[in-house]
């Protein structure tokens, strides 16, 4: 899977954060790294999904 393809897929998901990073790691599993500007902070998190060759999932956003 091409980190475009899931770029995209985070886009459309989660409209209100900015993606600063994409790591593919093995077995299919991947994980996001992105960021929302609040009024007074910066809050990061992470978002881990898996690709089976053709549908991609996503879960939630995990706040650090």
């Amino acid at each position: 899977m091409n980190n475009n393809t899931i770029k995209s897929k985070v886009k459309k998901q989660f409209q209100e954060v900015e993606i600063k990073e994409v790591k593919k790691h093995k077995w299919g599993l991947f994980s996001v790294k992105v960021i929302k500007q609040m009024p007074r902070s910066t809050k990061i998190g992470l978002i881990f999904g898996e690709w089976n060759g053709g549908e991609c999932t996503m879960g939630k956003i995990e706040w650090i």
